[in-house]
């Protein structure tokens, strides 16, 4: 019983030390956080059985596999809650060309910033879980009008031919509300549609993404 409380303690501060470490705020530090995460697993499930001097070795190595199954399995079911980051495969072109289909992004779901240039994952007001490029934060004007938008009076973006505008949606900013674009303006569901989100409805910051050869390009 001793044996598998610290095979826990030891496999659960692993894990504690990647989250506290923010070992995926990069790809170097992940792929260390990693290593990490299996030497512990290694560890509990053959070495440390046999410093313990135990005669059940094989009941020892039994219960750190036991151990290591729980941990593993519960990252793969909710990785946000154990590791404290995400990944996922873009199945949308709505942020194409920055992403693409089958890209593999790296999301954070805590401690992070969001500021102008963020890329978010928030849910819009129906549920669905969306992410964006934040353009527009706290104190800024932004002004829509059929293919123009503008931010604090400088045009931010044009998607289509424009023609002329006479009539405005004015939206002043407060605090905790961002205005989000996709890249993909001819294809993207985003603030034009739904308007501003909240700080409340943002969940992560996608960091970066990975191409062919594992190289690491971040989004900010």
């Amino acid at each position: 019983m001793l044996l598998t409380v610290k095979q826990f303690v030891i496999l659960g501060l692993s894990f504690f030390l990647f989250r506290a470490l923010e070992m995926g705020d990069s790809l170097e530090k992940m792929e260390l956080g990693l290593v990490l995460l299996i030497i512990s697993s290694v560890f509990i499930m053959l070495v440390l059985p046999w410093m313990t001097k135990n005669s059940h070795y094989w009941k020892g190595v039994g219960s750190g596999i036991i151990v290591v199954v729980i941990f593993w399995g519960l990252t793969r079911y909710s990785m946000p809650m154990m590791m404290g980051y995400s990944y996922d495969i873009v199945d949308s072109g709505s942020n194409y060309p920055t992403l693409k289909d089958g890209d593999m992004v790296i999301s954070k779901h805590f401690n992070y910033s969001v500021d102008v240039g963020s890329f978010v994952g928030f849910t819009d007001p129906s549920g669905t879980p969306l992410r964006k490029r934040v353009v527009a934060a706290q104190g800024d004007l932004v002004k829509t009008c059929d293919n123009l938008v503008t931010v604090n009076e400088e045009v931010f973006y044009r998607w289509k031919d424009t023609i002329d505008c006479q009539d405005f949606e004015t939206i002043s900013l407060k605090t905790n509300e961002f205005f989000v674009l996709g890249e993909n303006l001819n294809n993207s569901l985003d603030s034009r549609t739904f308007g501003v989100i909240s700080r409340d409805d943002i969940f992560a910051e996608s960091l970066y993404k990975f191409t062919e050869g594992n190289r690491e390009i971040r989004l900010n």
